[in-house]
């Protein structure tokens, strides 16, 4: 008897390609393989980007070019400062809410194929909690929509000469 994650993957692919012969919108939406693939992708690159932008950051503290180095919260603190800023804090909100969402499918739905084992199972568990941490990150991101950081947390305003 197959398992009942893998049951439930049969059935909702089944169902996208019921939908897709049935209405013609659809013929248009990958199927859901392709789909959780792009979610991934979006989702590591926009990781990437807030730890690329809390590298860049810190380095330029480490030259004394910037303030304080901030971390990673102050790194979007920081963007969301820049010229489009709060299009890039959308965009990085956007992105970590599509790990997050890559984090529950490996975490829920044992997309990684990691089993039940006592190593799977902790394994999983492990992306279960970066998802918790990635969703305060993605909040924080959105937050930032709202209510505008104050002042430049690295820079106060200027980079220094």
């Amino acid at each position: 008897m197959p398992k009942p994650v893998t049951l439930l993957r049969t059935r909702l692919a089944d169902l996208g390609e019921l939908g897709r012969r049935r209405a013609p919108l659809l013929r248009h939406v990958p199927p859901l393989h392709n789909l959780i693939e792009w979610v991934a992708r979006i989702g590591y690159g926009a990781r990437g980007f807030v730890y690329l932008s809390a590298g860049v950051l810190i380095l330029l503290a480490a030259v004394d070019l910037v303030g304080d180095a901030v971390g990673i919260k102050g790194a979007l603190d920081w963007l969301a400062l820049r010229p489009l800023g709060r299009l890039w804090a959308f965009l990085v909100g956007l992105g970590l809410a599509a790990f997050v969402m890559w984090r529950v499918l490996q975490a829920v739905f044992d997309a990684d194929h990691e089993g039940v084992s006592r190593h799977g199972l902790a394994t999983r568990l492990g992306q279960a909690f970066s998802g918790f941490s990635y969703a305060a990150l993605s909040f924080a991101a959105f937050t930032l929509l709202v209510h505008a950081p104050e002042g430049d947390p690295a820079v106060e305003g200027v980079i220094r000469s």
